[in-house]
């Protein structure tokens, strides 16, 4: 079996957790809850035939106080920006976290970019 890494990453309350816990667990919440540091879930899936597990980094939300460490980025087949389209300022901080993405050279990019095929 295949694992591959992927991070949640977006500003402060976008609904990164949401959307893991709905993919994860079929399960919705709207109470929220901060996330402190890193919360990891995993959940296999099958890609052309293949069970692959992704193991879900959801970081904590990026503000002005806090950054999020290229280390959580290391070692991952991908990440998911998140924003939420009521708060500009989510999707300004979306752009930022892409380009720190972008400077970790194992993350991919592209999916079509040599080695990042499930």
């Amino acid at each position: 079996m295949m694992q591959k890494k992927v991070c949640m990453l977006g500003g402060f309350a976008v609904g990164k957790t949401s959307l893991v816990r709905r993919f994860v667990s079929n399960v919705f919440s709207d109470h929220y809850h901060t996330t402190i540091g890193v919360t990891v879930e995993k959940k296999s899936v099958k890609v052309d035939e293949r069970e692959v597990t992704l193991v879900l980094w959801d970081l904590y939300g990026e503000d002005e106080f806090q950054r999020v460490r290229d280390s959580y980025l290391r070692g991952s087949a991908g990440y998911i920006l998140v924003m939420d389209g009521t708060r500009k300022a989510t999707l300004d901080t979306a752009l930022a976290l892409q380009q720190t993405a972008a400077r970790s050279s194992s993350v991919c990019l592209d999916h079509q970019q040599v080695g990042c095929s499930i």
